[in-house]
């Protein structure tokens, strides 16, 4: 049932303009407050008549989404909130509800426990505040528990990695890097503290009215996925970890797939479509073995999707070359892994590597696939775009010299590269300095020009160039050496993380 207000201002209003109606209409009696025509007759009919023009009101917002966004301050943004779901609803297109952020916390104990049992949506405590719960049913014995040893006070330390999820739809992505605050509730002698051993992976809020009725926008009767439109509409709707995408389709630039020899004749033949999509990109780090610089990809999950790498280390930690060599066209593709991975022909023994990963693009690959969604003579292929990795060095003078705004600028940085990704924007140094002097009044001046290189692997090339990112920068107009016709503005997603972002702070106060 809608909700009706009756504040004493509202109901003053409606006198008013009973009071005028009488007079309008030629009444010309005593009118005032404490009269009996006033308490008798103004006031119950101007109660009635608020209530009839609120109605009236709301009615009139659920006519048309013109008229919702005219009525929004009067209606208030629940009320609009509902007539924007009850008009799209018409169009089989519903809000998205979000999910939860997701991760893993580490807690320490001073000995192993003999048995722990956290059942699915336990609440465990807050991250920043933040509720977490189990995520799904985790049993924990003594053999569960790994170790290390505090060389503060030469003890062993135990640990076990529960997976946890926010209590509610949430966007937090908290990091060991960036000083959570974590606080379990749990009560035993040997407990020490919890700590998050890597980075969330951010969950989603629920979809505001503004972007809800910018993607219903792209809705069609016609949901096969052939055309863009259909695509667009139908994986931005169903997949809410998508950020945007992009189809490569017969003429695009981007398309090499459907340019083929045939007995010596090159031949256009059509009927592909590459979807290129924008998602949360996340590290994957883990060891590998290495023979005489070779490392064999079979050692990779074969459900890991590989778009790029940050490096590679030995067990010192020392950096290693890396190269990899892949098939251009299908690079970034689901399932794809690199041909060969090699680094220094000379180091056999263990590695670690960083490999970029996507979370969506299997999902999407299957769905795209299924059988309810083929069309005949249709070959589509899901890919990621190509992540342009952004090290970025800031030198910034501060205004309260006692206060590290590190964390806070390193927030602001990554919160602008998501709003120029989601938004297919040009880099714009001018933008970024005006963003962290917005987010964090702290800082008191940023030298300029900023010091900023993207990396970016070319699947033509099959080498990884490095582009000096300026004042304004776009793959088109700043990539201008021999590269794959795939790498385009189209395709290509700006990536950054803290650990690639470099604060140089003046702490003199100058």
């Amino acid at each position: 049932m809608a909700e009706f207000i009756l504040s004493k201002e509202r109901v003053e209003d409606a006198v008013n303009v009973i009071v005028q109606f009488l007079r309008d209409s030629g009444y010309e009696g005593s009118l005032e407050d404490g009269t009996g025509l006033n308490d008798i007759v103004v006031r119950p009919s101007a109660v009635i008549y608020e209530l009839i023009a609120q109605t009236v009101e709301k009615a009139r917002a659920y006519q048309s989404l013109q008229k919702a966004f005219e009525l929004r301050d009067e209606i208030g943004d629940d009320e609009y909130d509902n007539a924007v779901d009850g008009l799209l609803s018409n169009w089989f297109i519903t809000r998205n509800n979000g999910k939860p952020s997701t991760g893993v916390i580490r807690m320490w104990f001073l000995k192993p426990q003999d048995y722990m049992y956290f059942p699915d949506g336990t609440e465990l405590g807050t991250v920043n505040n933040v509720t977490i719960v189990a995520d799904t049913d985790q049993v924990f014995t003594e053999t569960s528990f790994s170790y290390i040893i505090n060389t503060t006070n030469n003890q062993n330390e135990y640990y076990v990695d529960v997976t946890v999820r926010t209590a509610e739809n949430s966007d937090i992505a908290p990091s060991a890097s960036s000083g959570s605050d974590v606080n379990l509730h749990y009560s035993d002698i040997y407990y020490l503290r919890a700590t998050i051993p890597g980075t969330f992976t951010a969950g989603t809020l629920v979809e505001d009215s503004e972007t809800f009725i910018r993607r219903a926008e792209l809705a069609i009767t016609t949901r096969e996925l052939i055309t863009s439109r259909a695509i667009n509409t139908v994986i931005l709707d169903t997949f809410a970890d998508v950020i945007r995408l992009y189809v490569s389709r017969h003429g695009s630039r981007e398309q090499l797939r459907d340019i083929v020899e045939f007995q010596n004749v090159t031949v256009h033949v059509g009927n592909k479509a590459d979807i290129y999509l924008a998602s949360q990109i996340t590290k994957q780090t883990m060891e590998v073995a290495v023979v005489n610089g070779v490392i064999d990809t079979a050692q990779l999950p074969s459900s890991l999707a590989v778009i790029g790498y940050l490096g590679v280390t030995d067990t010192e930690g020392n950096e290693l070359p890396m190269h990899l060599t892949c098939i251009e066209s299908t690079w970034c593709s689901n399932g794809m892994l690199p041909e060969t991975l090699t680094t220094d022909p000379e180091y056999s023994g263990t590695a670690r590597i960083t490999l970029l990963t996507d979370t969506v693009l299997e999902q999407v690959h299957a769905f795209v696939y299924s059988d309810s969604q083929r069309v005949t003579c249709y070959d589509p292929m899901v890919k990621h775009m190509f992540p342009l990795v952004l090290h970025i060095n800031l030198d910034i003078a501060l205004l309260d010299t006692s206060i590290n705004s590190d964390n806070d600028i390193k927030k602001a940085v990554l919160d602008y590269i998501s709003h120029i990704v989601v938004n297919n924007d040009p880099w714009v140094a001018s933008e970024l300095v005006s963003a962290i002097h917005v987010a964090c009044p702290n800082v008191k001046k940023i030298n300029l020009p900023l010091a900023c290189t993207g990396h970016i692997f070319d699947p033509l090339t099959q080498e990884t160039a490095v582009l000096e990112v300026g004042n304004r920068f776009t793959i088109s107009a700043d990539y201008t050496g021999t590269h794959s016709r795939q790498i385009t503005d189209n395709t290509v997603q700006f990536y950054s993380d803290e650990n690639l972002i470099h604060i140089t702070s003046d702490y003199s106060g100058s």
